[in-house]
């Protein structure tokens, strides 16, 4: 059984007074809030390395379920201000729930429709609250030596503090820092494909792929595989809805500068009139 063939409780009289914080928890098939004791089984904390950052959340390598995987950590529904920026509601951070899952759900063969591997799987979601583990602060804190940060550190959270988590499959490094050249033709291959497929089934519209966006992983001393990553200005058309972001008042992104890909931004945003549809 697929998360999306799974039906909410929905009705007419639900619809004039919903309750976000219950259909995030839907979506991540839980009850109610866990906290970050689930035993090292579900996930193991010990050892792990941060991977990189954004301005919404930090990114992990840990082991989920005995595998490694890349654990995206966003801070929702708080007063505390985070990196300059107020924390998404329950309500905002559901169409990220929703894109990643319909991505994800790409490798599964529906009504004999093709298939792909090439965007990264979703291994779980959940949502947590109490303050930041002792392991993950120690890793963030590793980071911010070696590389430096623009994020706040997480022990600026408090016991109260909601936190979505995201747990993918260990993609491999981003394209930016992928060296072997004689691949290229397989990554632009692969990702073509991926579109192709995307497009075929979800009506999917990328609207901000970049090298930093996608991520190789060498799986022999001659292959590569490309996965997709952080596809937040996007369109889905699955079935008969329409998913967008909404991002008509997220006057930051349109504001970069130095970079080909933040004029892009600016031009996507001057050829949609600043008219920005969104899910909720």
């Amino acid at each position: 059984m697929t998360r999306r063939s799974i039906q909410f409780a929905w009705s007419k009289a639900y619809s004039s007074k919903r309750d976000f914080y219950r259909e995030l928890l839907f979506l991540c098939r839980q009850k109610e809030f866990y906290k970050w004791n689930l035993g090292k089984k579900v996930l193991d904390l010990k050892g792990a390395i941060k991977l990189g950052e954004g301005c919404f959340g930090e990114v992990f390598l840990v082991h989920v379920n005995g595998k490694e995987a890349a654990l995206k950590i966003i801070p929702i529904a708080g007063e505390q201000v985070v990196n300059g920026e107020k924390q998404k509601s329950f309500r905002d951070i559901l169409p990220e729930v929703v894109l990643s899952q319909e991505l994800s759900d790409l490798h599964i063969i529906e009504d004999g429709n093709s298939t792909v591997f090439y965007w990264t799987i979703i291994v779980f979601f959940m949502v947590l609250k109490r303050r930041y583990p002792r392991e993950l602060l120690n890793a963030w804190k590793k980071y911010r030596a070696e590389f430096g940060s623009e994020n706040d550190c997480p022990d600026i959270f408090g016991s109260e503090q909601y936190f979505l988590l995201i747990a993918y499959e260990n993609g491999g490094v981003d394209l930016e820092k992928f060296q072997v050249y004689s691949q290229a033709y397989s990554i632009v291959y692969q990702t073509i494909v991926s579109l192709i497929v995307a497009e075929n089934r979800l009506c999917f519209e990328h609207r901000d792929l970049h090298c930093g966006n996608l991520l190789v992983r060498s799986v022999s001393q001659k292959a590569i595989r490309m996965y997709h990553i952080l596809w937040i200005l996007i369109t889905l058309l699955p079935g008969s809805t329409t998913i967008y972001l909404n991002l008509k008042n997220d006057l930051e992104l349109f504001e970069g500068q130095g970079d080909l890909q933040f004029d892009i931004y600016r031009l996507m945003r001057r050829a949609n009139k600043k008219f920005f549809l969104s899910i909720l």
